[in-house]
């Protein structure tokens, strides 16, 4: 069973693009290095220039109650001077999935 977390960032005006440059840099370099990491998306929000998600999946329940103390911390942390509220966090079961390889779009 795959599992998946989504975490919603609301930014400071002005501040979602520098801010999430890091915190997908932060997410990518700690969460790739956990074990039962599965993968991650970035996206930010087209109607809202201030709100960003990223979603990570994880092999099961153990590496993503792991990573709520590895890998949300530090990323939190990161960006929190930037951050508008605290990130809203929401855990999933994935039910299905396709994806293609793709990497950072602009």
């Amino acid at each position: 069973m795959v599992l998946a977390r989504m975490t919603k960032w609301i930014f400071k005006e002005g501040k979602r693009n520098s801010a999430f440059n890091e915190l997908d840099a932060t997410v990518g370099n700690v969460a790739r290095t956990s074990k039962g990491f599965r993968g991650v998306m970035s996206l930010l929000s087209r109607d809202d220039p201030n709100i960003g998600f990223v979603i990570t999946l994880w092999n099961d329940d153990e590496s993503l109650k792991a990573s709520e103390r590895n890998v949300l911390p530090p990323s939190i942390q990161k960006v929190m001077e930037d951050l508008a509220e605290p990130p809203a966090v929401e855990n999933f079961r994935l039910f299905t999935a396709e994806l293609r390889s793709i990497g950072p779009t602009e």
